[in-house]
């Protein structure tokens, strides 16, 4: 049955890495001047400082490949760079219980090490999440404390963070993972820059523009 279930999941999925259920808005992206490896934000949102944006999912196949060159990138980016990770949910109820599970994790201070166990679980372990208690036992076997997770998976804050990453994707117009908004005003991902190793290269470019 677990078996069935991952099928079934991954099929229903396999498309939400890309968001068909929205009409597609008529100025999505604007083109006015050419971008090597990125696009102009329909309305733009600049940042006072530089930063870099990644709209990700955790069942997405091409965010889990691109996850080495992301912590790569990571490490070496210059530090005046600042980035955030935002979980899509595209208004599916599958996904949202993966963004809570990653605003808690990060709300506990074990962001980092659920972001790769929770990658790691669906891809490689073959173990979709669908609902808190799955996630409460991911994070208490990464040392979080059990009193802590339960009051931060009912919390106000705990909402609040995934309305935000909801509003964040409708803001600028996200339709597929991953996704990259740089300082608020350029749209890159693997396709524009070309290759995963161009991509991180265009992100530090774009975030220094």
């Amino acid at each position: 049955m677990k078996q069935v279930a991952l099928l079934l999941l991954s099929c229903v999925l396999l498309v939400a890495c890309s968001d068909s259920t929205q009409e597609q808005p008529t100025t999505s992206v604007k083109q006015a001047k050419e971008i090597v490896g990125a696009e102009l934000i329909a309305n733009p949102q600049p940042t006072e400082k530089p930063k870099v944006v990644e709209f990700f999912a955790y069942f997405c196949p091409h965010c889990y490949s691109l996850e080495p060159y992301m912590e790569t990138w990571l490490k070496k980016r210059p530090k005046v760079i600042e980035f955030e990770r935002i979980p899509v949910t595209f208004g599916r109820k599958e996904m949202r219980i993966y963004a809570k599970a990653y605003y808690i994790a990060q709300m506990l201070g074990i962001e980092e090490q659920a972001h790769t166990a929770i990658f790691e679980r669906f891809h490689k372990q073959k173990q979709p999440i669908s609902n808190l208690a799955q996630v409460k036992d991911l994070l208490l076997s990464l040392g979080a404390d059990a009193k802590a997770f339960d009051q931060a998976a009912d919390s106000d804050e705990l909402s609040t963070k995934v309305e935000y990453a909801d509003n964040m994707s409708k803001e600028f117009q996200i339709r597929s993972v991953p996704s990259f908004v740089v300082n608020g005003q350029y749209l890159t991902n693997e396709s524009l820059a070309g290759a995963k190793s161009a991509l991180t290269k265009r992100l530090t470019q774009l975030a220094r523009d």
